[in-house]
């Protein structure tokens, strides 16, 4: 495990390296699926989103998008990027979507990358909202990737998950238990379920664990299963065992919260400065190549 962390450690280096002083201060995230690690910033250009595989040392800048964006003017620029990575297990194949969001009254555009090819393609589904991300709320489980937002699908606001289905490359909407409004989200995989995890800011923190009961992951079945006593823990990252999940205390240090016996343990793990910045993954070794190598025809779409 210790080796598996380095590698990573060594990847994200070498992609921070590559970027430019601009690019540096926009990196957002990191995700994960299957060994594989995708690294992206808030940038749409053709140096911003790059994937690694660790295990087996290779790293790779994904091609330059294929929608042609517009200049940065008052009217009309991009605001950001949101970037999801996953699995499509009906034509076995890795993908990354990015959906390009824009300040003016231009709906996101969305355009999709599959691992081995040497070009994006723009996917016509349609976004009902504005992604609003954080590092919490956004996840791949089960060929689905899920983000945070707003809706506008109704005349007011409501706060929603998205989910892209990796297979068919479609949008859906998922609306969060009614309680859940107005406090902290995050989201987790727990024993081949999707758990919402909510608390309140302040200290000590008693978080409620809901699940999704729904087969398909893409209702808002939620559950409340569990909830947490008051505990001096700040944000819940990962669960790494099958009762324990790992969170960052009030001390900015990594510890361990087990679920049947209500206890928290301190862990040896330092660079928890930061608890704003700090990721877990369940890492699993692959030996999937991340390279470029199936010579599909680019084309440039424009706005």
């Amino acid at each position: 495990m210790a080796q598996s962390s380095k590698l990573v450690e060594e990847m994200v280096a070498q992609f921070l390296s590559r970027l430019s002083s601009k690019a540096l201060m926009r990196f957002k995230c990191i995700r994960h699926c299957d060994g594989i690690i995708c690294l992206s910033t808030f940038l749409c250009d053709d140096r911003d989103i790059a994937l690694c595989n660790p295990s087996i040392k290779e790293f790779n800048h994904l091609p330059k998008s294929c929608i042609h964006l517009p200049p940065q003017d008052e009217d009309d620029y991009v605001h950001e990027c949101n970037v999801g990575f996953g699995y499509d297990s009906k034509a076995k194949v890795y993908k990354v979507v990015r959906i390009v969001d824009f300040s003016s009254s231009h709906p996101p555009r969305v355009e999709v990358y599959t691992l081995g090819a040497d070009c994006w393609r723009e996917n016509k589904a349609f976004v009902l909202g504005t992604i609003s991300s954080p590092r919490s709320l956004h996840m791949h489980f089960k060929g689905i990737y899920y983000w945070s937002g707003f809706s506008y699908i109704t005349r007011e606001l409501q706060y929603v998950l998205f989910a892209f289905d990796m297979s068919d490359e479609l949008f859906y909407l998922i609306y969060p238990p009614e309680v859940a409004f107005g406090i902290y989200l995050n989201l987790a995989m727990w024993k081949e379920s999707l758990l919402l995890i909510t608390h309140r800011e302040e200290a000590p923190k008693c978080f409620d664990l809901w699940l999704n009961e729904d087969s398909d992951f893409l209702k808002g079945s939620w559950t409340k299963y569990f909830t947490i006593k008051p505990i001096e823990a700040y944000i819940p990252l990962v669960f790494w065992k099958s009762n324990e999940i790992l969170m960052v205390n009030v001390d900015r240090r990594i510890v361990s919260y087990n679920l049947d016996t209500q206890m928290l343990k301190c862990l040896p793990i330092h660079g928890a400065e930061d608890p704003l910045c700090i990721y877990a993954i369940n890492y699993v070794n692959s030996i999937i190549s991340v390279k470029r190598n199936n010579k599909l025809e680019c084309v440039e779409t424009y706005i």
